[in-house]
């Protein structure tokens, strides 16, 4: 039977400065990332795509470290020729444990996407933290249009279990307009 299914070949090049303690758990340093992924179809010339993928974040430690504000924004473009589409389930996404987190995973595709996060952490703990959060992001089909369209927004709390240098566990009680939902997951939320 012939495959139903898009393989790709990537190539991807990417640009990155990261000052943070470790990429698993941070308190402090930033991370400034770039990168630009080519995918081309090889069983079929249906699909073929370029993703340029963007990604900040900014740990601001006070009281000691014992308390952190951290942020994060992040934007995902996608690029085609005229008679090249993007897979579905390829498409820039939101929701989820770590873009979105008041909404399903995957809620929200499109073409290109922006996420903005704030989260303010405390030290409850030796090894964990608590933490209030908020996200918004959108999703549109021209990047141009990622600010005309709807923001759609969540926040919440949540309590992390981590060493110092990576995170073991994250609980997190997010809402959004669609509702209430629980988050477990095993690694940062960025």
């Amino acid at each position: 039977l012939p495959s139903i299914a898009p393989e790709y070949q990537r190539s991807h090049v990417f640009a990155e400065f990261d000052s943070r303690t470790s990429p698993g758990y941070s308190r402090v340093g930033s991370l400034l990332r770039a990168e630009f992924s080519d995918f081309r179809q090889t069983n079929g010339s249906t699909f073929g795509f370029q993703r340029i993928d963007a990604d900040v974040q900014h740990f601001i430690p006070f009281a000691g470290e014992s308390r952190v504000i951290a942020l994060r924004a992040t934007a995902s473009s996608t690029l085609t020729s005229a008679n090249r589409d993007v897979p579905f389930f390829e498409l820039p996404s939101l929701g989820g444990h770590d873009a979105l987190r008041g909404y399903s995973d995957w809620r929200f595709r499109d073409r290109n996407r922006a996420l903005v996060s704030a989260e303010y952490r405390w030290t409850a703990g030796p090894l964990v933290d608590m933490a209030i959060f908020g996200d918004a992001g959108t999703v549109a089909p021209r990047f141009s249009d990622l600010f005309d369209t709807r923001i759609h927004s969540s926040y919440g709390v949540g309590i992390t279990l981590h060493t110092p240098s990576s995170t073991f566990a994250r609980l997190e009680l997010a809402r959004s307009r669609e509702g209430m939902g629980v988050l477990l997951s095993f690694g940062p939320s960025f």
